[in-house]
C-alpha cells in the first residue's frame, strides 16, 4: 500500500488546482485555540446513525487498519439492515491533526490540503476524527498546538455540513519485561483525551471515548494469559483486538447490538420479538405460521439482524469472546407450551442444538440459536467490505500516484483515466453488501428426540 514520493513543486502545484475546485480547501488559518470554561460549555451531540449516511473514518494508524480489521465496520452495517449506510476510510498511518503524513515531501499544509480534498470528494454526511494518540508523544506542551491544528481541521470542516465526532485515543498496554513502561504516554494521552472532549462539548460535536479500550496498566501474564492482549506490541491492535474492541465502539455509536428473544407460543401461534432493538422498532408481534408436526413444530423467521462471531478463530483455536461481548447480534429462542420431551433445533437442514428439554426451551431466557447459516452469511458480509475498502483505497491512494498525476506523469500519465475505473467497481460491491446485510427467511424445525442411555 505504499505511495511513490511526491515531488515538491508537483504537490504544490496539485494544491493549487485542487483549491480552485474545492473552495473550502483555502481554509488554512490557525485560530488561537479558544477557552474552554467547563461550567459554560454545551452538552455534548448525541452520536447516532441515520439512514443514508455516508461516514469517512479520519485518523491514523488505528483508524487505516480498520480497512483490513473491519470488524466494527461490519458490525455496523449488520445491526441496520433496513438502513442504508455506507463508509470511506481515510485514515493513514502516522498521522495527525495537522495531516503531516499526507504531506510526504511537502509541506504540512500540502497535506492538510490532501487531507480535506480527501474528505470533500467523500461526499460525507457523518466525519469521525480520531486524532491525539500521535501528538501525545508532545506532552504538556503540545496541548495547546494540538488544539490549534483541532479547530483547524474543525472550521475547514464545516463547509461540507457533516455531523462530526471526535474519536479518543487508547491507552496502551505494558507488557513488561524488557519493553517499555506505557505510564507517561498514557497520562499524557489522558489529558489529550480531555482537551479533545471539551473541544467536542463547546463545538456541539459527538464524543466517543476509547481511553479504556485497553487496560493501560502493567500486563500480567501469570492472570492473564498472552491471547487476552489485545495489542501485538502494546500500541496496535491485533486482529483479535479489533474484533473485542468492535461491539465496545458500536455501544458508543448507540448501535443496538444486544440479543434479541424470539419468544413463540404455541397453543397461541403467535410470537413476540423483543430486546435492545425494541428502540428501534423490531419490538412486534408476529403472526409466524406455527405448524405443528408428528415430531414438534416448524416456522420460518428471519433474524433481525446477522450474528456477531461469538467466538475467534485464531489458527485453528477458537477462543470465546470476553463476557460484555457474548451474544452480540444473536437470537434467543423460547418456546412455550411444548409438550413434555426433549426437543433439538434444525435450521435450514443443520443442526443447531443439542436435545434440550421442553422446561428449558420455555425458559424466560431463552436458548441461543446457534445459526450457522446466518453466520456464513456474515462473514460473505464481512469479505465483500474488506473488498469494497481494498477498491477504495487504490482509488483515492493509487501506488503509481506520482506516474499517472504529478511530475512523472510524461511517462504514464495516459493511464489516469482508469482510476475513476473503480467506481462502478466499488458500487456493485455495495450493492452486494446491501443485499447481504438483510437476514434471509430460513427455516426452523423443533424436532423431539431420545436421550442417548
Amino acid at each position: 500500500m505504499g505511495n511513490f514520493i511526491l515531488s515538491c513543486v508537483a504537490l504544490r502545484a496539485l494544491i493549487l488546482a485542487v483549491t480552485a475546485s474545492h473552495p473550502f480547501l483555502f481554509v488554512l488559518h490557525t485560530p488561537a485555540a479558544t477557552p474552554l470554561p467547563s461550567n459554560e460549555s454545551a452538552a455534548l451531540a448525541a452520536v447516532a446513525f441515520e439512514d443514508g449516511d455516508r461516514v469517512v473514518w479520519l485518523g491514523g494508524t488505528f483508524v487505516e487498519r480498520m480497512q483490513r480489521q473491519n470488524d466494527l465496520e461490519t458490525l455496523i452495517t449488520a445491526a441496520y439492515p433496513g438502513l442504508s449506510i455506507t463508509f470511506r476510510n481515510l485514515g493513514w498511518s502516522g498521522d495527525n491533526v495537522w495531516g503531516e503524513s499526507r504531506a510526504l515531501f511537502g509541506k504540512p499544509d500540502d497535506g492538510f490540503v490532501r487531507l480535506l480534498k480527501d474528505v470533500s470528494d467523500a461526499r460525507p454526511t457523518m466525519i469521525v476524527i480520531a486524532y491525539g494518540a500521535n501528538e501525545a508523544h508532545a506532552g504538556p506542551a503540545g496541548i495547546e498546538p494540538f488544539l490549534r491544528g483541532l479547530h483547524r481541521l474543525l472550521d475547514a470542516l464545516v463547509v461540507t455540513q457533516a455531523r462530526i465526532v471526535l474519536l479518543g485515543g487508547h491507552r496502551r498496554e505494558s507488557l513488561g519485561g524488557r519493553l517499555p513502561s506505557q505510564n507517561a504516554y498514557n497520562a499524557s494521552l489522558d489529558r489529550y483525551n480531555q482537551a479533545a472532549r471539551e473541544v467536542a462539548r463547546q463545538r456541539n460535536c459527538g464524543w466517543i471515548s476509547l481511553q479504556d479500550l485497553v487496560a493501560g496498566g502493567a500486563f500480567d501474564p501469570s492472570r492473564e494469559p498472552p491471547d487476552q492482549q489485545l495489542t501485538r506490541d502494546g500500541v496496535h491492535l491485533t486482529d483479535r483486538g479489533y474484533w473485542i474492541s468492535a461491539p465496545r465502539i458500536a455501544r458508543h455509536f448507540s448501535v443496538p447490538i444486544d440479543e434479541e428473544l424470539l419468544t413463540i407460543d404455541v397453543d397461541e401461534r403467535k410470537s413476540t420479538l423483543t430486546g435492545e432493538r425494541a428502540a428501534t422498532g423490531r419490538s412486534r408481534e408476529r403472526a409466524l405460521q406455527v405448524e405443528r408436526t408428528p415430531q414438534g413444530i416448524e416456522f420460518q423467521f428471519a433474524a433481525a439482524s446477522l450474528p456477531y462471531p461469538s467466538t475467534w478463530n485464531d489458527g485453528g483455536a477458537r477462543a470465546p469472546a470476553p463476557d460484555d461481548n457474548r451474544g452480540i447480534l444473536q437470537t434467543r429462542l423460547r418456546v412455550v407450551g411444548l409438550p413434555p420431551g426433549d426437543y433439538r433445533l434444525r435450521i435450514d437442514q443443520q443442526w443447531a442444538s443439542e436435545l434440550i428439554a421442553a422446561r428449558d426451551w420455555s425458559a424466560e431466557r431463552g436458548i441461543v440459536v446457534e445459526n450457522q447459516t446466518a453466520a456464513l452469511r456474515y462473514e460473505q458480509l464481512r469479505a465483500e467490505i474488506l473488498e469494497k475498502n481494498a477498491l477504495f483505497f487504490h482509488r483515492y491512494r493509487p501506488q503509481n500516484e506520482t506516474y499517472l498525476f504529478l511530475f512523472r506523469r510524461h511517462e504514464q500519465g495516459n493511464n489516469a483515466v482508469e482510476i475513476p475505473q473503480f467506481d462502478p467497481l466499488i458500487a456493485e460491491r455495495e450493492q452486494r453488501i446491501a443485499a447481504l446485510r438483510r437476514p434471509a427467511i430460513q427455516q426452523f424445525e423443533l424436532i423431539r428426540g431420545e436421550r442417548n442411555p
